[in-house]
């Protein structure tokens, strides 16, 4: 193939920032056709999967595509509108793609009021749509900002929508999910809190109707492989906001029963919330219960033990030295910062490195002072 060819190729790079030359020919359920250049093969890209494209002969989208690379989202969504009105009317699926292309882009602006109302239309158009769900909106204005509470308004019209329909738990428990974290956005803590223990009631189970068992409710029949059930751990975002909120009770009753059923490379994460669930617990109850506190312990020991390279290890390490100073042994209680300090310390240190620098210091202060 001649260089000019080469030249006026369609572009794409892929999330891994992988760039592909050819001919884009469709874009379909959010998916894109290219025809490869060099194999002379058509794969399809999912929208989530695609950083940038370059159309040949589109102009407008081009310039708006180039604006979202640079990250001037804002100046992008103003780009894309122009790329919408001068779509060519003979391929219809192009202006599609700019909508969505759009959409990508009102929600790295942080124009949230704008993308909650663009991303509901998608699902409601199919709630199963996977590449949809991918794409929820997961950047807010800033405090305060009146784009918020418009979007806030919208989720709640159409969770009120939903409220009646039975076959709607598994949209609604994303809708909820959604709901918290934009109220965590807007500073609303306590009504981010109600959100999230919506989300566990929704994802408690069904009681049976007498003569049937819980997977022949009709609720299970309907709505299939897409059901309102929470993730095998429970929804981890989810239960650390009920945490944050002294919430321990429901966490440690959510995850305790799940933690044996849990494939050992998802395990670290709700193992963690779980042991520092019922460390703060013991913490916080009177009278204190030894019982409890070993398996914060313990539980604490499994996730650095087993799971030294994961992002919760640094803490479980700290807190586990907490909890060796509860049991009265200030040695062992050294020792694991000690630890923490030489297994994490360094370049760029973890905030709980610092944390047992400055505990192992002022212990050595203290021994300082009580020499002389």
């Amino acid at each position: 193939m001649s260089a000019a060819a080469l030249a006026a190729a369609d572009q794409l790079i892929d999330a891994r920032g992988l760039p592909y030359q050819g001919t884009i020919s469709d874009y379909e359920h959010h998916s894109l056709l290219l025809r490869s250049t060099t194999l002379g093969r058509e794969k399809s890209y999912p929208l989530d999967q695609i950083r940038a494209l370059k159309i040949d002969g589109l102009d407008a989208f081009n310039r708006a595509e180039d604006l979202a690379a640079k990250k001037k989202y804002k100046e992008a969504v103003d780009a894309y509108d122009k790329a919408l009105r001068t779509a060519p009317a003979d391929r219809a699926w192009i202006k599609t793609l700019v909508a969505d292309r759009r959409y990508q882009a009102c929600v790295k602006a942080g124009k949230i009021d704008e993308a909650m109302k663009d991303w509901l239309a998608r699902m409601d158009a199919d709630p199963k749509d996977k590449i949809v769900l991918s794409l929820m909106p997961d950047v807010f204005a800033p405090e305060g900002a009146p784009a918020n509470a418009a979007a806030l308004k919208l989720l709640d019209a159409k969770l009120a929508q939903l409220k009646d329909d039975p076959k709607a738990g598994a949209y609604t428990r994303r809708l909820l999910k959604l709901k918290m974290k934009l109220l965590e956005a807007m500073g609303e803590e306590e009504k981010a809190t109600a959100a999230a223990e919506a989300v566990t009631k929704l994802d408690a189970p069904k009681p049976a109707k007498k003569g049937e068992t819980a997977e022949e409710t009709p609720a299970a029949e309907e709505e299939g492989e897409e059901t309102a059930a929470a993730p095998a751990g429970g929804d981890l975002d989810v239960l650390a906001r009920l945490l944050g909120s002294g919430k321990y009770d429901d966490v440690i009753e959510k995850l305790t029963p799940r933690i044996e059923t849990l494939p050992r490379n998802d395990l670290a994460a709700p193992l963690f919330l779980l042991a520092k669930a019922q460390w703060l617990k013991y913490q916080a109850d009177e009278p204190k219960d030894q019982k409890l506190l070993l398996r914060a312990g313990l539980n604490l020991m499994w996730v650095y033990s087993a799971y030294g390279n994961s992002d919760e290890a640094p803490e479980a390490l700290f807190l586990t030295s907490e909890v060796l100073e509860a049991m009265n042994d200030p040695a062992a209680a050294r020792l694991a910062r000690e630890e923490l300090v030489e297994q994490f310390g360094g370049a760029g240190k973890n905030p709980w490195v610092g944390k047992a620098q400055e505990l192992l210091e002022n212990d050595g202060d203290a021994n300082a002072d009580a020499e002389e």
